[in-house]
């Protein structure tokens, strides 16, 4: 998938690990071998990222 982010960054190439419950506020991303968490209120778009 692919994240578009609030600053103009995009993160192409990564996995959805866990979007969150009620109480967090954040994405869980794996890409390039690392985990990394995004801000919820940062992503203004998300798209399935094409095969």
């Amino acid at each position: 998938m692919s994240v578009a982010l609030r600053d103009g960054l995009r993160i192409d190439d990564c996995q959805l690990v866990s979007a969150g419950r009620s109480q967090v506020s954040s994405l869980w991303l794996f890409t390039d071998g690392v985990d990394t968490f995004v801000a919820i209120d940062d992503v203004i778009d998300i798209w399935e990222a094409a095969a």
